[in-house]
């Protein structure tokens, strides 16, 4: 069985890639740390028996936040919220949103996983730099995301897909492979990884017949990618064996042995790799292949003294200068169409192609193979702009705004999304007057409250908030009157707002309006019949009055009859 060396608890990703590592880990049961530095930036992956359950990049990417967004389990608007409270409380967000009952433990943890899966994906996007191990310790203890594992066989060909040159990749296989003539067959984990129906067509493919790392040039370029990542990944998981080798030997040495037939037979949409001959069963003569691959040495990890360029080396590196220099230069120039460089007229496929070449020209790897570490900032800001123009140009209803903007020269998006930032920034600010008035930080209330009104001077709840909290600067005894006739009317734009009812309840009983404050609490009770502190107020207020008065029953009487009815 072919595999590749057993890393050590330290080295290069360049000599152990990081399928490899995750995998190796994964056969181990490894608990403990993983960490990489690479580009300058340190990244932590902790794992509980061999799997991955959190991970913190050197960058502040797929926040828990965006990811709750993405997949739906909370609105943005409750996340900006959530944000300003956890500010104020200094807490996880998580923990907040779970406070609030804005999201379910379950929702949570399934997001914490896809936040774990999204970063390793971006960590194959490293190509180069050195790792190291480190057994039984937690190094993000503290971190949200235990009891989150993921499975990280599942990430190894989303990962590989476009993250690296398929060259790159090829070249590895062809490294570990050399001068071999080899087979594919069942594996251990081989069902586990998320292949796509190509890359199983590829699987089956390659368990045909005999081949070296040539078969790779007998398919088109721009349909290799499949052949490419199913190869590698049979290649980690132990599923490739040398020609001549008893393949079941092979698989009974695999803990888990072959797995069982699928039913129905190969997984529908499943085809060989287009542009692929048809090679012959195992009977028949073996697959003709081409030269072998020369041996191709890992790439060595840049240092801080990177070697000397050669004369070519260094015209290229001039070249790669200028190019991105000039390409960043005029990003913020550029509609999404002229970044892309495709006419107004181009497909979504055209699109996802131009994309995917231009990911390719401009990861910042290129920049650390000339020793040019300086512009791998300018190319990550370059890769961000290109996938925005793809995500945009991609979904047809995004691309018809962007359109329309272009027409009119107006951008009709931005404009709603500075009223809907503002409602946003003023339910945040409201949010966290409450939260200050609870805790008798009234001056900190008070700020919040005026900046919820000046961003929405119409939202009745957001008054009424902040004229009680004026009430309560004030000494006992001083007067209130003068802010009871815009509470009052702000009260009446908010009838089913609880804590509006509350303070101008409040606010009326300061001010000796007994009777009106009564007809506040009734309502209290009306929207939230478990306001324990409402239904008191008008208990004892009904036992204040005279015997004999309203016939009919108290106040609250009357209300607790009307339910039972």
């Amino acid at each position: 069985m072919l595999k590749p060396p057993e890393p050590p608890l330290a080295g290069s990703l360049a000599e152990h890639p990081l399928a490899e590592l995750l995998v190796h880990l994964d056969a181990r049961g490894f608990t403990g740390g993983m960490e990489i530095a690479a580009g300058g930036r340190t990244h932590v992956v902790a794992f509980s028996k061999g799997r991955p359950c959190k991970a913190r990049l050197g960058a502040q990417v797929e926040l828990i936040g965006k990811v709750l967004i993405d997949t739906g389990a909370v609105p943005s608007d409750r996340i900006g919220q959530a944000l300003a409270l956890q500010e104020s409380v200094q807490g996880l967000l998580g923990a907040v949103l779970l406070d609030m009952n804005w999201v379910s433990a379950e929702a949570l943890e399934e997001a914490l996983r896809e936040q774990v899966r999204r970063r390793l994906v971006r960590l194959f996007l490293l190509g180069e730099g050195t790792y190291r191990l480190e057994e039984g310790v937690d190094p993000l203890a503290g971190v949200a995301g235990d009891g989150a594992p993921v499975d990280a066989l599942q990430v190894i060909p989303v990962g590989l897909r476009g993250a690296r040159a398929t060259a790159d990749v090829e070249a590895r296989f062809a490294l570990i492979a050399a001068g071999r003539t080899v087979t594919a067959t069942h594996a251990l984990g081989l069902d586990r990884l998320a292949l796509s129906d190509a890359e199983r067509g590829a699987c089956r493919f390659l368990a045909r017949g005999a081949w070296d790392a040539g078969v790779f040039a007998s398919v088109p370029p721009d349909r290799r990618e499949p052949l490419v990542v199913a190869a590698y990944c049979l290649l980690v998981v132990g599923g490739i064996v040398e020609a001549g080798e008893d393949v079941a030997d092979a698989e009974a040495r695999s803990p888990s042995g072959p797995p069982p037939e699928r039913p129905g037979g190969e997984a529908p949409g499943a085809e060989q790799p287009h542009g692929a001959a048809e090679p012959p069963r195992p009977t028949a003569p073996p697959l003709p292949v081409a030269p072998p691959m020369p041996t191709i040495p890992p790439r060595p990890v840049p240092s801080a003294a990177a070697p000397p360029l050669g004369a070519v080396d260094a015209a290229a590196a001039r070249a790669l200068r200028e190019e991105v220099s000039a390409f960043a230069a005029l990003l913020g120039k550029r509609n999404h169409f002229e970044v892309l460089g495709l006419p107004g007229s181009a497909g979504a496929e055209e699109v996802r192609d131009r994309y995917l070449e231009l990911v390719k020209r401009y990861h910042p790897d290129r920049a650390s193979r000339f020793g040019l570490d300086d512009l791998r900032g300018a190319m990550e800001e370059i890769l961000m702009r290109l996938q925005e123009a793809a995500e945009t140009l991609t979904d047809p209803a995004a691309r018809e705004r962007y359109a329309a903007t272009l027409r009119t020269g107006r951008d009709e998006d931005a404009e709603a999304r500075s009223v809907v930032d503002a409602a946003v920034a003023a339910e945040n600010a409201y949010q966290m007057a409450v939260v200050c008035e609870r805790r008798k930080r009234l001056d900190d209330a008070q700020r919040h409250a005026d900046e919820a009104v000046r961003l929405c001077p119409d939202q009745g709840e957001y008054i009424c908030m902040r004229d009680w909290i004026a009430a309560c600067r004030r000494p006992k005894g001083t007067s209130v009157e003068d802010l009871l006739p815009e509470m009052l009317g702000a009260a009446s734009r908010a009838p089913k707002n609880e804590r509006a009812q509350m303070q101008t309840a409040r606010l009326l009983q300061r001010a000796g309006r007994q009777h009106e404050a009564a007809e506040f609490f009734r309502r209290v009770v009306g929207i939230n019949p478990h306001n324990i502190e409402a239904a008191r107020e008008l208990r004892i207020q009904e036992m204040r009055q005279p015997k004999g008065q309203d016939a009919g029953g108290g106040i609250l009487s009357r209300f607790l009859r009307r339910e039972k009815k």
